[in-house]
């Protein structure tokens, strides 16, 4: 159906410019020669006589302490250097990780050694002439000598150097990994535990395989198994599934063993598993379902779900679901059992059941089911290293692409599995590098969920649950704010929501459905929190994860008495509360339905909103002869006008004031802890899709290379300038990255949005001070920009012409990347208030630059 107000797409300027630099980061002061000496002659002078012995031929490798070659070395510094890479490569030792340590990243470093503090890791794997050139190199630096060119990045190193050190078993076994551990021999205390291991991913094929005889080797001592192997070039990964018995696996949680002490294994952490823990309603049954009549999809399929199997011939999914076998067949998962695929399809095709009638996408989509079934529970398989099963599918989809099939179109993946093992901790995860590489170069947008938390949170202004429930709605309201915004650092997101390529979504106390609980209590009566399951960002390098929340349903709250004489609350599951999906029956029923909430539903719905923008976007580029499933820019397109909508509206209102730190000149850190919980908000993306008179929604998609700055020219109407009513401008630019998952800087390009001086100086007048939203740094630090302006006196531009220039440029944060092409989508929205009479729509569309007809984008990365 055509759209009065339609999305208008512009052109930028034709000539690219030079990207104008921004402010230098801060790095640590350099420490003189002379106290490095003094402070580090001893680390030296053991790794010197670890070597010697070595040489000899002692079995000095048994001390893990020991510097010795093929044992993981670690350079603890102060902050980065530039260059490290290239320099470690030719001094002969192998390039394995680096590692930013510091959430910020960009803190002073004081002179006091007490007050240093270790910022930046390299790690690498050195060679015996690698050694021995580092340790002469030592010595001279330390007597004052100057270096040789080529060792100038190491005369840095010494000078910033925190600590050199092996990697032990301290940095070997993951932070989960104890409470993983001791939770199931709790249990079964006799039990074999299965683990992940990721080896140091090696250059040459022969010591990778090298890794897998040694690991071999001592599972055969140990007595444990090897039950899975998966190596993926591409991310640099190489992975084992293993089975230990519950003595090995104790000494693991102690960081202690002989498997904890292998070499060439970088990190041990728990068997990554997909596990649906929501507190279960002992009265929750099947709802009665609706008909969804006889009107097959007729649009192309853009959409795969990467999730369990769904029931293909249950009404709500018949004739609109396409089902491809990879790992997973339907054999192995009894219909009865089908609960989470089959609800995620029926919220993608028809959103929320509890709205009559069903409003269903004029799309198939694709299931490629990646849970099996254990126990009556859908997971993973137990035989199969989770990494595997998505790569695998994710080989079938590309191949696709490369066919005649129907499915050949797949743009959006909706991965509503999370990793409930694995909690985001600073380092992306090998799931979200996966996820990062095929975001990329394959063009698939990943919309995936943040993950729930059911575990109990303190609310300590209560001393019992009599107590709390006995409260007004109110206070109890107010008192669950406080003590989840507390309880934050516990709740983070769950890999791979940290992907960086990827739309992380957040779940809202929100569905179609407003009765009042009978038999459970509200959490939130009066406004629209996160649900009490939704888990909390930052992401990688502090960015804004979850990148948007949509409704998710609503779980009442349940409280317990803890000993040390406070409450202790979880979300519960009750059948008053959640969203009405499509589910299997007992009795074989076709169109039953049943209630849930979560993470998971608010990502489907996501995914649905993404089909909504793709039939907007058939028209609009159809009228340009394009089609912009075909163009290397589609995924930036999706999530540049997915985010464009989003605010934080009355619940941002509300954590503003509630939420800490309060004050005026600690807005930003306040900010960023209500961007924990909304990401940018809550998408209304019917406000993009069609405009009116007083509303303008602007398009723009290039390819753009670090170092180059695309500039676009917007005509702003003369009666904008003439009225003092309110005017808002929004701009979101979004790209896709190359990640570099063996350096500090895993983000490989930057892109920012910039005025003409290379601030974001817009339009004087018109300031971002006007809107809630997450602050500038921090909207720079992923793969989207979303900047709010408005404001009622805005003054004339400084260009003669009165356009508004936007530009966006791009910066390579390594060397390899310098030429790198990164598509990216910039849209720009115009609105004026109620009193302004002129069409401001018609007046930008008639004379923006528009871009030239029949001219599509090369593919990115060679996909």
């Amino acid at each position: 159906m055509a759209t009065q107000h339609p999305i208008v797409r512009i052109a930028r300027d034709q000539a690219a410019k030079k990207r104008i630099p921004g402010r230098k980061p801060r790095f640590p002061r350099a420490i003189g020669y002379e106290k490095q000496g003094q402070r580090l002659s001893k680390t030296f002078d053991t790794a010197a006589k670890s070597l010697a012995e070595w040489e000899k031929g002692a079995k000095i490798s048994a001390d893990p302490r020991a510097v010795v070659p093929e044992r993981a070395l670690v350079f603890d510094l102060l902050g980065p250097v530039a260059d490290f890479q290239l320099a470690a490569q030719a001094l002969g030792l192998e390039w394995l990780t680096g590692q930013r340590k510091s959430e910020d990243g960009d803190e002073e470093t004081a002179d006091d050694d007490e007050e240093l503090q270790s910022q930046t890791i390299y790690v690498t794997m050195p060679s015996l002439a690698g050694l021995q050139k580092l340790l002469a190199m030592w010595n001279r630096y330390q007597k004052g000598q100057k270096p040789e060119k080529p060792e100038a990045p190491f005369w840095k190193i010494f000078e910033w150097l925190y600590d050199l050190r092996v990697w032990s078993i301290k940095d070997r076994v993951d932070p989960a990994l104890t409470n993983f551990i001791n939770k199931l021999l709790k249990e079964q205390p006799d039990r074999v535990v299965q683990v992940e291991l990721d080896f140091w991913y090696r250059n040459a094929k022969e010591r990778r395989d090298s890794a897998i005889t040694t690991l071999q080797t001592m599972l055969d001592e140990v007595g444990g198994t090897l039950i899975d192997l998966v190596e993926i070039e591409e991310i640099r990964y190489q992975g084992a599934l293993v089975a230990i018995p519950a003595k090995v696996a104790s000494e693991l949680a102690e960081r202690n063993g002989k498997l904890g002490g292998l070499d060439e294994i970088m990190t041990i952490r728990p068997q990554s598993q997909y596990a649906d823990d929501a507190p279960e309603d002992e009265n929750a049954e099947a709802e009665a379902g609706y008909d969804f009549g006889d009107n097959p999809p007729t649009g192309e399929c853009i959409t795969a779900v990467l999730d369990g199997y769904p029931i293909e011939n249950h009404e709500a999914l018949a004739g609109r679901v396409i089902i491809e076998e990879v790992d997973v067949t339907g054999a192995q998962v009894p219909a009865l059992n089908r609960e989470h695929g089959t609800a995620m399809a029926s919220m993608i095709l028809h959103g929320d059941l509890g709205a009559l009638p069903p409003a269903s996408i004029n799309r198939k989509i694709a299931s490629f089911p990646i849970l099996t079934m254990s126990k009556n529970a859908e997971v993973i398989a137990s035989n199969k290293l989770a990494i595997g099963i998505v790569h695998r599918a994710l080989q079938r989809i590309v191949a696709h692409a490369e066919s005649d099939s129907p499915l050949r179109n797949i743009t959006v993946i909706n991965h509503s599995i999370c990793d409930t093992n694995a909690p985001f901790v600073r380092r992306p995860s090998p799931w979200a590098m996966l996820l990062d590489f095929y975001s990329h170069h394959h063009r698939l947008l990943f919309v995936i969920s943040g993950g729930n938390i059911y575990s109990k949170f303190p609310v300590t202004n209560y001393a019992n649950n009599a107590a709390f429930l006995a409260a007004t709605p109110a206070e109890r309201e107010a008192s669950l704010v406080n003590a989840i915004e507390k309880a934050k650092g516990t709740r983070s997101i769950l890999s791979p929501a940290e992907s960086v390529n990827s739309i992380t979504v957040g779940a809202l106390h929100e569905e179609v459905n407003t009765n009042a609980p009978q038999n459970a209590t509200d959490p939130y009566p009066s406004f629209v929190m996160t649900n009490l399951a939704s888990s909390v960002g930052f992401g990688v390098n502090r960015s804004i994860k979850p990148d948007v929340v949509e409704q998710g349903g609503r779980f009442a709250v349940r409280g317990s008495n803890h000993p040390g004489g406070y409450v202790e609350v979880h979300p519960h599951v009750t059948s008053d509360f959640g969203q009405v999906a499509a589910c299997p029956s007992k009795t074989g029923d076709l169109q039953a339905t049943r209630r849930s909430a979560g993470t998971s539903n608010s990502t489907a719905l996501i995914t649905r909103t993404c089909n909504l923008i793709a039939d907007a976007l058939d028209e609009v580029f159809e009228n340009d002869g394009l089609r912009w499933l075909d163009m290397g820019t589609r995924v930036p397109i999706l999530k540049a006008l997915l985010t464009h909508s989003c605010q934080w509206g009355d619940i941002g209102k509300v954590l503003e004031v509630a939420f800490p730190p309060q004050g005026r000149y600690v807005w930003s850190k306040r900010r960023d802890s209500v961007a924990k919980f909304l990401g940018y908000g809550r998408p209304q993306v019917e406000d993009v899709l069609a405009g009116n008179n007083r509303r303008i929604t602007l398009l723009g998609d290039d390819v753009i290379k670090p170092e180059e700055r695309h500039v676009y020219t917007i005509p702003i109407p003369k009666s904008m300038f003439r009225s003092r009513e309110i005017k808002k401008i929004k701009i979101t630019l979004a790209w896709t990255a190359p990640v570099l998952t063996s350096m500090a800087d895993y983000r490989g390009v930057a892109l920012r949005v910039v005025d003409e001086h290379g601030r974001a100086d817009f339009w004087e007048g018109c300031e971002r001070g006007g809107a809630l939203q997450p602050n500038g740094d921090t909207t720079a630090r992923g793969t989207v920009m979303h900047l709010q302006m408005e404001g009622k006196v805005a003054k004339q531009l400084k260009d003669n012409n009165q356009n508004l220039t936007i530009c966006v440029q791009a910066r390579a944060l390594h060397d390899s990347l310098i030429n790198a092409p990164i598509p990216y989508a910039l849209a720009i929205s115009i609105e004026v208030g109620q009193s302004i009479t002129a069409n401001i729509y018609q007046e930008v569309q008639e004379n923006i630059r528009v871009p030239q007809r029949i001219r599509q984008r090369d593919r990115v990365g060679g996909a």
